[in-house]
Formats: C-alpha cells, sequence, structure tokens
C-alpha cells in the first residue's frame, strides 16, 4: 500500500512566528520610545542652565559697564588717584549697591580695587607728574530663581597726578 502524505499548509507551521516577531517590534519600539523621552528631558535641562548661565553673565556685565561708567564719570584725567581713603560714594573695595536691579529678574553689584600696578603714562604727559594707575572693575550677576552669580572682571586705567 500506498502511504499518502497530507500537504500542509505553511501559515499552519508558522502561526507562533508572526507573534514572536510583532512582541520583538513593540520591544525594540518601546526602548527606542524610552531614550527618546530621556534625551529630550537632559536637552531641556541643558537649555535652561544655558538660559540662566547666559542671564547672569548678561547681568554681571552690565555691572562691569556700570563699575567703568561709574570709574569714568567719578574720576578725571591728570585729577586725584582713586584709593580706598577715597569719599564714601566710592565703591573702591567694597560692593557698590544692594543689588541694583536690571530689568525684573536680573540684579548686579560691582566693586572696584585699585590695583599694585602702575605705568609710566601715554606720551604728552609729563612721567615726573603723572603716572597711569589700573583698576579691577569687578561685577557680579544675578538672577531670580537661580542659584548662584557670575563674575565678570574688567582691568581700567587712568593718569592721575603722583
Amino acid at each position: 500500500m500506498k502511504t499518502r502524505y497530507k500537504k500542509q499548509s505553511s501559515a499552519t507551521n508558522e502561526r507562533g512566528f508572526v507573534l514572536v516577531i510583532a512582541l520583538i517590534v513593540l520591544l525594540v519600539a518601546t526602548i527606542v520610545g524610552v531614550f527618546a523621552i530621556q534625551n529630550t528631558a537632559i536637552d531641556t535641562r541643558i537649555s535652561g542652565n544655558e538660559r540662566i548661565a547666559t542671564l547672569l553673565f548678561n547681568a554681571a556685565d552690565a555691572g562691569g559697564d556700570a563699575g567703568v561708567s561709574w570709574f569714568k564719570a567719578n574720576t578725571s584725567e591728570g585729577g586725584t588717584k582713586l584709593s580706598l581713603s577715597s569719599p564714601a560714594s566710592a565703591p573702591v573695595g567694597v560692593y557698590f549697591g544692594t543689588d541694583l536691579i536690571l530689568g525684573t529678574n536680573m540684579s548686579y553689584n560691582f566693586k572696584i580695587d585699585p590695583l599694585t600696578k602702575s605705568s609710566h603714562p601715554p606720551a604728552g604727559w609729563d612721567p615726573d607728574l603723572y603716572r597711569r594707575y589700573f583698576y579691577l572693575v569687578s561685577s557680579h550677576g544675578k538672577a531670580a530663581g537661580a542659584a548662584g552669580t557670575k563674575e565678570v572682571r574688567m582691568e581700567v586705567s587712568r593718569v592721575f597726578q603722583k
């Protein structure tokens, strides 16, 4: 007798294979989604920190500019040298102002410190009577809701009588 083999369709042998493939694809999509969400959260934190750092720097830079402007307005070429014993209104050696407000969420303060270095005056000035003196303008910028401050330092000079 002849044995007859029943022909089986290929679909019946692969019924569980489709389920396994679908689960693998779903797992890969979930992992990719989780990494994308984490990456977005990290990028958001980084951009927030950059924004705060920019605010702090801008406030400190504005304070430095205010310190240089104060220095120029309150000293004159050939005038009396600025020192720690200058009038009390001068921010020499002490921070000037209590957080001068700049806009709604930024503030700064600045101070001017005499440096120990000096040099000959520029051409046209009598080196026996005048000398160039250097000062350091330090400014701290603060922003509402930001931890810490940013500091900017600027060196300025002026020719004074010896």
